[in-house]
Formats: structure tokens, C-alpha cells, sequence
């Protein structure tokens, strides 16, 4: 490894993220043509595209963190929105990958606080995932 990373330039050794990350952040701009040549050595336009893609994800990931939604400045009423949203698509996702334990829980919170702040959209997804998932399991329902 350490022959790879001699023979390699060192901005190789950082992720491909990060070196775009510090192109753009640069004062002096530069067009998707120079960045790709920094990055790649050479115009690689697909893997410029899916390194894009992969790095506005990531930003997006990030701007869903509970810590960049708590501390963003929001009404305490958007943040919960923001929660309960993000909960709702939480318990589907763990529900999809079999961890059922805890769903039928997750949900009842999710439509005890949507119907609470009357966030009506939230509580008829909660209400129809938990039936999807009460009538595919035969729980019983709360």
C-alpha cells in the first residue's frame, strides 16, 4: 500500500469527495473541466457525473443529520415536523429489512404527536404503514 500511495499523487490518498469539496470551495472558481482534470488526471465525464451525484447525496445526508436540523435556526413546530418525517421513513425502513420489533411502537409515537400538532399528512402515512405492517404480520393493533 505504501508503494501505491508513493506512486500516486497525494491527493489521491484523500477521497475523490473531499478533493472536489476543496475545488469548490476554493476563491478562484473553476470549471467541471479543470476539476475533472485535477481529480482524474484526464475529461472522465461518467465518473465526474456519479462523483457528483454521490457528493450532493452526501449533502443531503447531511442536512438530514438531527444535529444540522436542531441547530439550523427552525421553529421548534418545523423541527418536529422534520422528526416525525424522518421517523416515519426510519420505522418503513426498518420494518423493510425485517426488524419489526420496535415498528409497531415507532409508529404509534409517530401518530400520537402527529395527531397532537395536527400534522394530518404525517398521521395518515404513519396510520397506512401501520396497517400495512399489522395486516402483513398479524399483529395485534393498539
Amino acid at each position: 500500500m505504501r508503494k501505491q500511495i508513493e506512486n500516486n499523487n497525494i491527493n489521491s490518498v484523500e477521497g475523490k469527495s473531499v478533493q472536489l469539496l476543496k475545488l469548490l470551495i476554493r476563491k478562484e472558481p473553476l470549471t467541471s473541466v479543470e476539476i475533472q482534470k485535477i481529480i482524474y488526471g484526464k475529461l472522465n465525464y461518467l465518473a465526474f457525473n456519479k462523483l457528483c451525484n454521490r457528493f450532493k447525496d452526501s449533502i443531503h445526508d447531511v442536512l438530514l443529520m438531527d444535529n444540522s436540523i436542531r441547530t439550523s435556526g427552525y421553529s421548534k413546530r418545523n423541527t418536529l415536523l422534520f422528526d416525525l418525517r424522518k421517523k416515519v421513513i426510519q420505522a418503513d425502513i426498518i420494518q423493510l429489512r425485517g426488524i419489526n420489533e420496535d415498528v409497531l411502537s415507532i409508529y404509534n409515537s409517530i401518530i400520537t404527536k402527529s395527531a397532537l400538532f395536527e400534522f394530518y399528512d404525517i398521521l395518515i402515512q404513519a396510520l397506512n404503514s401501520k396497517l400495512r405492517f399489522v395486516s402483513s404480520f398479524g399483529k395485534k393493533c393498539d
